[in-house]
């Protein structure tokens, strides 16, 4: 990561003279051994790294203006030190295998026309890697970032390639001598080009960029290949496309031909960049403080897995050269957790090496020359024990506040290294086994367990403090000896669930302890090696106390307290009735049966129809029909009747007649283009309307969180609304950093499109609603952006619809399903990730979704997400033509890319998508914009312009 510094902010350190720490007679500290070793055995015993960053990499003309011409004043110019041996040692002692030595070689070189190096500089940056050896540590040395010369390629491919040569050529005959603890590494970031291809705009260029990238790594193999000495038998660290995960797994990327076959390939790990790389928010996103949701570590997981795929199992190890986060603005907690995160998730795959992005007091203090963050350090060592086959470091002996605690040493079989977040009071937690009645729940309490499930006798158990109550940050981890089944024992005083028991299912049992207190069960399984995270209700004081249960979950059964009941068709919540309700709990079993249980002769009772095929969503549909007297008994059958043409009912509120219509709707009259264009709005459109709508605010309370939240959203009224009439309504969701008034409120120019739309009969006068996915329960954007359609279902769309004429007869859930084809659902970057998850869970309620420059991220690869959504429409049983999505963005969009290779992989999928914009002959359309980029103003608008009027005619 390149690390500018504005001129004005001079380190004081550039006062310190530059022969404070004399060149001694520069020596390899190495035997000079190239042992006969695989590059995977090297990248294994590296361990875990770190970097000596915003050092010798410095860069800026300002640095020779007002620095001393001192390879010194450079050294210290982005705020370091000058580096001391025991700044190294310190290293070497906290633990890190490998130590990565950025170094921009263009400081102080000749205008010779040959690009000499200094010869002071290359002692300088020499006798820090000897110090490094001298510690028995691996080292990488890299051509940094440099002031950016080799930006320069593709206008000046005949000069950048001579500096390149130069400059390698020379450090391959400084270095040939070293053994093979010295790595050379191609370049860092700098192996892209923008001016060629644009990732986010297109394919256009592509092929060239990654041939430019290809072509200088290949350069670089042969010019130290033919160099002499250790050289030919040097491993070598290859720089992938942009060192960007994603772009260096791609299949134009091209390890270089290595007649040695030696080499690793570097990417660089800073993802989420609104976690990992701002401080505060930019125009490109908003500044993430938190860190480790559900959906951050599935992310992190991906990405893992990607690398192991495309490298690791084919025999090239990885070096993750950079990976980190700033602590500024940052809970620290995250930082802990994401840090420890990537390393353990890089390392536990085998063969890839993570190495720290650190600068000055920032992670590892160089003048005290320990890791700031103990907790950290803890983590790091646990990482490195479990993971690493690099040697124990020669350590001194942990502070009292260290919070590892690996308990398997002490016979733990279920519960693996269990690590404890809370240093105050880490030292009463514990792993225990056989529990019983009588038996102490806490480490720091005299309490013990005076009743509990029977089914629980015997289980592994994590002991806890009752004081880590206070904890405010994630409280625990551990790692699954096998396939277990997990109950979590909470303070039944907490008011609400926790976030973190949000996917476990309450099992309504309970623990009772020799104080009275009543402590909730909850259940959730772990496979063999998955982690399993503990949290905190935030510090309440006053509950929140809670202890784990662990079971091999082929001898568990499942503890309950559900109702009994009997084999009474359609009552799959067993309360003895057949009501929605029942519909609705198979729904939710459906999509996540870890969190949304039901018990055996709840599963039994749900299946009607077509009973024995399964618990699916015709079930559910057969319930509600029942429900609504549509249909006469349970169980029943459609078999006679095709899916494609099977009929719904609608029961009119003002009688009792029941009108029968098929969903194989007439054709429309819609006048529709079957290959609609991008075009935009006349300017007109821009200005306020002869006939304006009005916008209204509405408030609700949403209660799919732990806690009840008040919301709001606004509301869009077409000139001249009649509440006597029925309208179409869309909601419409923000970006990234907006909020409910972002669309309507801060900006105007929907609202004016929409009354000009209105006004010149480009669409029929409609309902347009702005809620928001931000959540007072939560700051993770990319989560909430994902779970909204929840709050949505529940309650957005009744919360509106009750107060507005719309299609909807009534807000129970039968009668907002009748009416989902005059609903739809829009939103734009972060907002149509919202999107394509209400298409996965909300089919139910929006017969048009509307994604705007936003991929699906149910899935890592393009095919993946295509057949996520494909696999969602299947399973909501709709036919062809009871969904549709209108896609749209520009070519030079950040999304375009991976939105234009999901849609393309939609295209192949014609069992569930038939691609045209003439609606009544298909249902996936993506609407292109030559040109246009990621701006709401710019062209987002216009492509809700040009699409809008498709909606609500089939």
């Amino acid at each position: 990561m390149i690390k500018k510094m504005a001129s004005i902010v001079l380190s004081a350190a550039l006062l310190i003279p530059p022969q404070a720490f004399p060149l001694a007679a520069v020596r390899a500290a190495d035997s000079g051994t190239m042992r006969d070793i695989t590059t995977f055995d090297i990248v294994q015993e590296m361990g875990i790294g770190i970097n000596l960053g915003n050092t010798f990499e410095s860069a800026g003309d300002w640095i020779a203006q007002y620095g001393d011409g001192s390879v010194n004043s450079y050294e210290t110019a982005w705020g370091s030190p000058t580096i001391t041996k025991d700044i190294i040692k310190g290293y070497a002692d906290e633990g890190f295998g490998v130590l990565r030595v950025p170094v921009a070689w263009s400081n102080l070189m000749s205008n010779d026309g040959k690009y000499t190096i200094s010869k002071e500089y290359k002692a300088r940056v020499r006798q820090v890697i000897d110090w490094a050896l001298d510690e028995d540590m691996y080292v990488i040395m890299n051509l940094h970032w440099d002031g950016g010369w080799l930006e320069n390629l593709p206008n000046d491919h005949d000069n950048c390639m001579k500096k390149y040569t130069a400059i390698w050529t020379q450090l391959c005959d400084e270095f040939k001598g070293y053994g093979d603890k010295l790595m050379f590494e191609a370049q860092n970031e700098e192996l892209y080009w923008q001016n060629v291809w644009n990732q986010w705009g297109g394919t256009n260029g592509k092929d060239k960029a990654y041939g430019y990238c290809n072509e200088v790594n290949q350069a670089f193999v042969d010019i130290v290949r033919k160099s002499g000495g250790n050289n030919s038998k040097r491993h070598l660290l290859i720089s992938g496309y942009n060192t960007d995960v994603k772009l260096t797994c791609d299949p134009m990327f091209k390890m270089p031909s290595d007649p040695a076959g030696r080499c690793a390939v570097s990417v660089h790990y800073y993802i989420p960049s609104t976690f990992a790389i701002l401080e505060e928010d930019a125009d490109w996103g908003k500044c993430s403080r938190t860190w480790g949701s559900d959906a951050d570590m599935a992310e992190l997981s991906g990405n893992m897995d990607l690398l192991k795929a495309t490298f690791v199992d084919k025999g090239v190890p990885v070096i993750i050269g950079e990976y980190g986060c700033p602590t500024k603005n940052k809970d620290s907690a995250s930082v802990t957790k994401y840090l420890s995160s990537v390393c353990e998730q890089a390392v536990k795959r085998g063969g890839i090496c993570p190495v720290l992005w650190d600068i000055t007091n920032l992670h590892y203090d160089r003048v005290t020359c320990k890791i700031k963050d103990r907790q950290l350090k803890a983590n790091f060592d646990n990482i490195r024990s479990i993971y690493c086959k690099a040697k124990t470091p020669q350590t001194t002996t942990q502070p009292a506040q260290t919070t590892q605690l690996v308990q398997t040493a002490l016979g733990g079989t279920l519960i693996k290294s269990l690590i404890v977040n809370d240093s105050e009071n880490a030292s009463d937690w514990s792993v225990q086994s056989g529990l019983k009645v009588g038996d102490r729940v806490y480490g720091d309490r005299d309490i013990t367990v005076s009743d509990m499930p029977a089914e629980l006798t015997g289980a592994e158990v994590i002991r806890t403090a009752c004081d880590s109550k206070m904890y405010t940050g994630q409280l625990a981890s551990f790692t699954a000896g096998e396939d277990i089944a997990v109950y979590a024992a909470v303070d039944s005083r907490v008011n609400s669930r926790l976030d973190w028991l949000k996917s476990w299912t309450d099992t309504g049992a309970a623990v009772t302890t020799s104080n009275d207190v009543q402590l909730e069960l909850f259940r959730k399984t772990a496979k063999s090696g998955e982690s399993v995270e503990l949290g905190t209700n935030g510090g309440e004081g006053e509950s929140a106390n809670f202890i784990v249960f662990a079971l091999p979950l082929a001898a568990d059964k499942p503890v309950t307290t559900s109702p009994a009941c009997g084999n009474v068709w359609g009552d799959s919540n067993c309360d003895g009735k057949v009501t929605v309700a029942d519909a609705v709990a198979i729904l939710q079993f459906i999509s996540n049966s870890d969190r949304y249980s039901l018990t055996d002769n709840g599963r039994y009772n749900a299946d009607v129809y077509n009973n024995g095929d399964g618990i699916t969503a015709r079930d559910a549909l057969s319930i509600q029909m029942f429900d609504a007297n549509m249909l006469p008994s349970l169980p029943e059958s459609y078999s006679s009747t095709p899916a494609a043409t099977m009929t719904t009912t609608t029961i009119p509120t003002t009688t009792t007649t029941v009108t029968t219509t098929t969903t194989t709707a007439p054709k429309s009259s819609f006048n529709y283009n079957a290959n609609l264009q991008y075009k935009k709005a006349p300017d007109s459109y821009r200005r306020d309307c002869a006939q304006q709508g009005k916008v209204e605010k509405v408030t609700y309370k949403t209660t799919v969180y732990s806690k009840n939240l008040d919301k709001s959203a606004y509301v869009y009224l077409p000139y001249g609304y009649d509440p006597n009439k029925q309208y179409n309504i869309m909601y419409m969701m923000h970006g990234g950093g907006g909020n409910e008034s972002s669309i309507f409120i801060e900006s105007t120019v929907m609202k004016k499109y929409l009354d000009s739309m209105i006004m010149n009969g480009d669409i029929e006068p409609m309902i347009v609603v702005t809620p928001t996915f931000n959540n007072a329960a939560g700051s993770d954007m990319t989560a909430n952006a994902k779970n909204f359609w929840n709050e949505l279902a529940k309650d957005v769309v009744p919360a509106v619809e009750s107060k507005y004429s719309t299609y909807a007869k009534s807000t129970s859930p039968a009668d907002l399903k009748a009416s989902r084809g005059h609903r739809a659902f829009s939103g734009f970057s972060m907002g149509s990730l919202t999107t394509w998850y209400v298409f996965l869970n909300d089919l139910d309620y929006f017969e048009y979704c509307m994604p705007l420059s936003g991929d699906c991220w149910a899935g890592n690869t393009a095919d993946q997400k295509a057949q996520a959504v494909a696999d969602a429409a299947k399973k909501s049983g709709y036919a062809k033509n009871e969904y549709f999505l209108m896609c749209a963005t520009g070519t030079k969009d950040i999304a375009y890319g991976a939105m234009n290779d999901q849609i393309n992989s939609m295209k192949k999928l014609t069992d569930t998508f038939t691609y045209t914009s003439d609606f009544s002959k298909g249902n996936l359309y993506f609407l292109l914009c030559d040109g246009g980029s990621h701006w709401w103003d710019g062209y987002i608008v216009d492509y809700i312009y040009d699409a809008m009027p498709y909606l609500f005619h089939e």
